[in-house]
């Protein structure tokens, strides 16, 4: 079977001397290790659509692959193939569509004068491959959804667009993924300034249930984060006081950003 270059493959330039690879943009190397599946961490929603590609197009592998500074790393593979992805970024075709940020498209490899020197057709047995962009919302090219068949075949228009729509689901995925954990680390550092303090900081649900407190408020006022269930505000109130907690909710139902109230709480041991 012959493979001329397709008019919508990319075209990979090599850049000038002094421009360093898309894949080495500090940016997108940022967001790919935030994921953090580069230490071998899994995603069930990545294997659930690389089982859905694997399926809908009738390959015997497919895979997610990610495309570090310098290699290559397999988050997800479906298909009966069960094909890891090779590390070595000398036998990926993947970091092609990350230079380019196109999807890739193979007939057979053999006869395709982008890939045919490739270690990965050569040593692999990669003979067909469609691999399209996992492209995040700021431009930043993660890696590939690819499919990959060790026959040549002629891929339809239909399972081109069918693989970038995948595509797209799983650059989604990795993206809230990468948001997640940076928040959760944000949040984690922002607690440990706040457990430096010997303020009493507290945070409330809607129903005025404690949901954090910090060190000082947890030994002043005898709260514990994970100590089952977490007193309200107005139990932290005595009696006298307990018009204030209405007077906050109610100021918080109306949206307000401050509110200021002075009370008396009632810490460990009954002690105001």
């Amino acid at each position: 079977m012959s493979s001329a270059l397709p008019s919508t493959a990319p075209a990979v330039v090599d850049p000038p001397s002094h421009a360093p690879p898309r894949r080495l943009a500090p940016a997108r190397l940022a967001t790919l290790r935030a994921t953090g599946l580069l230490d071998g961490a899994s995603s069930p929603a990545l294997d659930r659509l690389t089982a859905l590609a694997a399926r809908l197009l009738g390959v015997p592998t497919t895979l997610v692959t990610l495309v570090d500074a310098d290699r290559q790393v397999g988050a997800s593979v479906g298909g009966a193939g069960e094909t890891a992805a090779d590390p070595r970024l000398s036998h990926s075709l993947c970091r092609l569509v990350v230079e380019s940020g196109e999807t890739l498209v193979v007939d057979d490899a053999a006869e395709h004068p982008l890939v045919c020197d490739e270690p990965a057709v050569h040593e692999l047995g990669v003979r067909a491959y469609l691999g399209a962009p996992l492209r995040t919302g700021d431009g930043h090219v993660l890696g590939s959804l690819c499919a990959v068949d060790g026959a040549a075949r002629a891929w339809t228009a239909e399972q081109r667009a069918l693989l970038e729509d995948l595509a797209g689901a799983a650059a989604a995925e990795l993206e809230l993924r990468a948001t997640t954990r940076r928040l959760a680390e944000s949040t984690a550092a922002f607690e440990a300034l706040l457990d430096g303090t010997t303020e009493l900081v507290c945070t409330l649900d809607a129903e005025g249930r404690v949901t954090y407190a910090n060190r000082a408020a947890q030994a002043a006022l005898g709260v514990s984060e994970g100590g089952g269930r977490l007193p309200t505000l107005r139990e932290l109130l005595p009696p006298s006081h307990r018009a204030a907690a209405r007077e906050i909710g109610d100021a918080a139902a109306r949206g307000a950003r401050e509110v200021g109230v002075e009370v008396v709480l009632l810490g460990a041991g009954g002690r105001r």
